[in-house]
């Protein structure tokens, strides 16, 4: 637990700066994945090794590192687990199954609309995803299509 508070500490102030700079992210990336290898049932550190992965142009590696995570979330369908539920979308946008993502986001807006704090975070992982993976226009939109009707 004190490695995810040190690392998403560090992420909060350095986030954007990160996905602008490699090196910060492979280290970062690196983090994760040690952190991984030592509880390869902590979904978090999983799917951030796996997202970081995307951000350093290694789509192949995310999608396997995605591949790897999924049984660790796949109880989360309903949305009722909020971060496991957003996990799992997650999970399925880095595979490029741009279905199942846009339905699991929608599934965990529906059971946690008053999450607006949380939903912004997810939302904004979900654009950079999108924009990483070179999506359209039109398929972001149906991707964030849930968060965009708690903005109105």
């Amino acid at each position: 637990m004190a490695f995810r508070r040190r690392v998403a500490c560090d992420e909060m102030g350095r986030l954007d700066f990160c996905w602008r700079n490699a090196s910060v992210c492979y280290r970062s990336r690196e983090l994760y994945r040690t952190a991984f290898q030592g509880d390869p049932k902590d979904y978090y550190t999983g799917v951030n090794v796996a997202a970081k992965s995307l951000f350093l142009n290694e789509p192949q590696e995310a999608a396997r590192l995605a591949t790897e995570v999924l049984p660790l979330v796949q109880f989360a369908s309903d949305g009722n687990d909020f971060w496991a539920g957003c996990t799992l979308a997650e999970i399925y946008l880095l595979q490029s199954d741009l279905n199942a993502a846009a339905e699991q986001y929608q599934r965990v807006i529906d059971k946690h609309p008053g999450r607006t704090g949380d939903l912004g975070m997810s939302r904004h992982q979900a654009e950079r995803i999108c924009n990483q993976l070179g999506l359209s226009v039109e398929e972001t939109k149906r991707i964030l299509a849930g968060f965009e009707l708690l903005e109105s």
